[in-house]
């Protein structure tokens, strides 16, 4: 399970917090997929959040962060 810590304009900031669960080298690039409950009707909503750019430690192991390019700063949706 990834547990989001930090939002800015430009990332996304997580852990995870189980073993063998983290971000890793080659994962660059991949999604950070959201999965929730819409608040107005209680829908399960899935979406595509942030796209993997780097993780502190390098170890792939529980308890690193990882940094995901922010998908809601329009400047990035421009650019993709």
């Amino acid at each position: 399970r990834m547990i989001v810590s930090d939002i800015s304009q430009d990332n996304v900031f997580a852990f995870f917090e189980d073993s063998t669960s983290n971000t890793c080298v080659g994962d660059s690039g991949g999604p950070a997929v959201f999965v929730g409950k819409r608040p107005s009707d209680g829908n399960t909503v899935t979406g595509i959040i942030g796209i993997t750019s780097t993780g502190d430690g390098g170890n792939c192991e529980k308890g690193e962060r990882s940094s995901f390019t922010n998908l809601l700063n329009p400047e990035v949706l421009n650019f993709i």
